[in-house]
């Protein structure tokens, strides 16, 4: 077993640490090993080892058909550069991380969820409702579920598991016994749409921008990239000030993120008013939706959606949102209701004047750039994308 050159490995890692250069270290001493005839068919061993620690390699792969040097550049190189990648991922992640990542993914599913802090753990409680027959009737027995995050200080092997807790789930960092640790992070981001859709993980990990941490995974990513991860892609691409552009790319966006929330996405561009003195830039029909959030704020008055698209190089104040707000006030089918997309977000200022239009029935949410990200992600991973609005939403009543 030696320590061996691959070309391709090579550009992949120098690609990442120009992307990420304040964690450049951490890629730097992990290395191939090559043994060609190593493995469990004697024909090939490549590993993927940290610090020249062959006796615990990150990854190692051997094959039937036989692994030859020549052949690593070709097969192997782009594998093993995004496991590298995902386990610095899985290293990075704080405990507080791993815990919010989870608690949001169980909030999609579950209403009724709480987070409790304790000094060597983090508990996410949550209930995962069962029909039990009993006497020929069928009654509801909630069962309590727990996800609990060990924190980084503390070895698993000092917490106190009960034989009792079926139902609870362990996460422990470093740790080698039968829970979720860095090596099931690495394995559940690995394949499909969970690696190119997983990049506010990625951006928590590192603390890095989402034009780097996107570039990083579309060199990684499988050359067949997914319409969600395209649409991304032309997001972060189109230069500030470009108001056509946007408004474009915005209009397929919008279309794929919705489309697990209606039968059919009926979205409307340019909608000028009687007169034709006004025009909304996009407004999707909500008088039939099929998801729980359209359907309240449907209840509530929302029979449209209106919508406005701000490519503005700066972040957007009072006097920016002016003709939209008339725009919600002339038509009581909008519900007092009304969603700005603005690439770098809302001032302070318009912060506290959305906070006051609420107790004139107006409700505003500013959506920026990451959360338009954010709702695309959730949309490919099949989950819900209109919990970005919902806890947006939230936020700006909590300010009130």
């Amino acid at each position: 077993m030696e320590k061996i050159v691959s070309k391709e490995f090579e550009s992949y890692r120098e690609a990442i640490k120009a992307n990420l250069p304040s964690h450049s270290r951490d890629f730097e001493c992990v290395d191939l090993y090559f043994d060609p005839s190593g493995g469990e068919y004697g024909n090939g061993d490549l590993r993927l080892v940290d610090s020249g620690n062959l006796d615990e390699p990150i990854y190692s792969t051997s094959s039937g058909h036989g692994i030859k040097r020549s052949d690593i550049d070709k097969y192997h190189a782009k594998t093993f550069a995004r496991i590298m990648f995902l386990d610095r991922v899985s290293k990075a992640l704080t405990h507080d991380d791993v815990a919010s990542y989870f608690a949001r993914i169980i909030r999609l599913a579950h209403n009724d969820v709480r987070i409790h802090q304790k000094p060597d753990r983090i508990e996410i409680i949550y209930h995962s409702l069962q029909l039990m027959a009993r006497s020929s009737i069928f009654t509801v027995s909630p069962d309590l579920m727990k996800f609990v995050v060990i924190k980084d200080h503390v070895n698993f092997e000092d917490v106190k598991v009960s034989i009792f807790e079926r139902t609870v789930t362990y996460y422990s960092k470093n740790s080698d016994a039968h829970v979720v640790n860095r090596g099931g992070v690495v394995g559940a981001l690995f394949y499909g749409p969970a690696f190119s859709h997983s990049t506010k993980l990625y951006v928590a990990a590192f603390g890095a921008s989402i034009n780097s941490i996107v570039t990083i995974v579309d060199l990684l990513s499988d050359e067949d990239k997914s319409i969600a991860f395209r649409l991304s892609r032309r997001l972060l691409d189109i230069p500030l000030s470009k108001g056509k552009a946007y408004e474009d790319v915005l209009n397929e966006l919008l279309a794929f993120i919705f489309s697990n929330c209606y039968e059919e996405v009926e979205m409307h561009v340019q909608v000028p008013n009687e007169e034709r003195l006004r025009v909304r830039d996009i407004v999707i029909d909500n008088r039939d939706p099929e998801n729980n959030f359209l359907n309240l704020l449907k209840d509530n008055g929302v029979h449209y959606l209106l919508m406005d698209a701000k490519n503005y190089k700066g972040l957007l104040r009072v006097r920016d949102v002016d003709t939209f707000i008339g725009y919600i006030g002339e038509n009581k089918k909008f519900g007092g209701f009304g969603i700005i997309l603005s690439r770098k977000g809302a001032s302070k200022t318009l912060k506290k004047q959305l906070v006051k239009k609420l107790a004139q029935g107006i409700e505003i949410v500013v959506l920026d750039e990451a959360d338009v990200l954010d709702m695309i992600d959730l949309r490919a991973l099949d989950r819900d994308p209109m919990s970005v609005i919902k806890d947006k939403l939230k936020q700006l009543h909590f300010q009130q």
